[in-house]
């Protein structure tokens, strides 16, 4: 499974377990016909492994199968397993427990070694993937972004992948990301061979400055979706980019689900306006296929020609191409409506706006911005979640007393044999 498939199946939960495997790759025996794969040579002979050695190439896809295949199939509403993390998601304190209990359980039985001091039991907050999970949504992991903000200038190559690697992993939180990121793929996209060439110019601060302003004073987060809802894709275009709004328009007000933006290529910027629009909504889309799913939406676009081109035959062959490609989703847009430009105003921000420049003295202790380690605008996350309050385990005796909501759980978990005498 994807990162954002596993994301995107944690909406609406409030209580979260997360298990760690302890030394997660070496509690999974090795076939003794396979065991010789494993050799290697020391000064004292040649030795063989005996179980699942970390480095090993079809290691993380082994484990990830031997994983799901003891803890799905039928599970999935209320567990998810990425590599030795083990997540457990539950809508009420009673289904938690029970999950709970299951999943030790299976453990067990594997003779499966859990590590205490990495696990999280019973909280109504978590880390998980780089992200901060609650019920309302999904937020930045706070370390991860402090992180980025306090890396220098790059001065190499190397350095300038490495940023924009490390901001990528964030970029559906950021509006405008294409265009902000622009310059910086200006100088990133060389080879090794002319890494010589690098050179970090005023552009490419700018937009490494704006990234760590975005990062410290947004209000970086997304909300699950609400299934009886509709979605509402805005779209835009224009001569440099194209992007997306996903949002949903509910009583309490406008959830914002996803942002999708991306820098147009020489070929495409030289597409006729109804050809760029369309791409946008072609692309996007496209993009956020697996994330809307079989729900019904709507479509704006600024470009009125577009208007429910997907019930009528517009005479451009590549405008209809793109159309035919998306046959199997078409019956789920309910329209493609034509928004007055100051409605529009969400998708023009993404494909055309390049926030403000700022001072390049980013203070990294504006992350935390408000009284607490929440981003802004998060901090109506925890305005309905009740003070913590303690729960009791009998029955398996996993679990002796823990607080939750409370960061510092003191768990109890019984080991379940060594390693040696794993079966799966």
């Amino acid at each position: 499974p994807t990162t954002e498939e596993l994301l995107h199946r944690l909406g609406g939960h409030r209580f979260y377990t997360k298990l760690d495997l302890k030394s997660g790759y070496f509690q999974l025996p090795i076939h003794e016909t396979d065991k010789e794969k494993t050799a290697f040579i020391t000064q004292d002979g040649l030795w063989e492994f005996n179980v699942l050695p970390p480095g090993i190439m079809n290691g993380p896809p082994t484990f990830q199968r031997t994983m799901h295949n003891l803890l799905g199939y039928g599970r999935w509403d209320y567990v998810m397993v990425y590599l030795d993390d083990i997540l457990i998601f539950s809508r009420s304190l009673n289904e938690h427990q029970q999950h709970l209990n299951e999943i030790l359980s299976i453990l067990a039985k594997a003779n499966f070694q859990v590590n205490p001091d990495k696990c999280s039991v019973a909280v109504q907050e978590i880390d998980f993937l780089s992200h901060t999970i609650n019920e309302q949504g999904i937020k930045p992991n706070g370390d991860k972004i402090k992180a980025i903000i306090d890396l220098p200038a790059p001065h190499t190559l190397k350095e300038a992948n490495e940023f924009l690697g490390k901001i990528n992993w964030y970029r559906k939180f950021i509006p405008n990301f294409a265009h902000i990121a622009a310059p910086l793929h200006k100088v990133t996209n060389k080879t090794k061979h002319h890494r010589h060439e690098f050179k970090w110019a005023p552009d490419q601060q700018h937009s490494f400055d704006e990234f760590k302003r975005i990062l410290t004073t947004y209000p970086l987060f997304l909300e699950y979706p609400d299934s009886s809802t509709p979605f509402v894709l805005t779209t835009d275009a224009s001569g440099i980019g194209i992007g997306g709004i996903l949002r949903q328009d509910t009583r309490s007000g406008t959830k914002i689900n996803y942002f999708k933006s991306r820098v147009l290529d020489d070929t495409e910027r030289k597409y006729d306006t109804i050809e760029q629009e369309a791409l946008a909504i072609f692309w996007c889309i496209s993009e956020l296929r697996s994330y809307i799913g079989d729900s019904d939406f709507i479509v704006e676009t600024d470009h009125k020609p577009l208007e429910n081109f997907h019930k009528k035959q517009i005479n451009n062959k590549r405008v209809m191409n793109w159309l035919f490609k998306l046959q199997d989703i078409l019956s789920q847009i309910i329209a493609v409506k034509h928004p007055p430009g100051a409605h529009n105003a969400a998708a023009d921000y993404i494909s055309r706006h390049f926030p403000p420049s700022t001072s390049p003295n980013i203070n990294p202790s504006t992350i935390n911005a408000t009284h607490d380690d929440r981003s802004i605008g998060t901090e109506h996350w925890d305005e309905h979640i009740p003070k913590p309050q303690c729960i009791q385990y009998t029955e398996p005796s996993i679990l002796k007393h823990t607080c939750i909501h409370n960061a510092s759980i003191n768990a109890q978990i019984n080991a379940v044999t060594t390693r040696a005498q794993s079966k799966l």
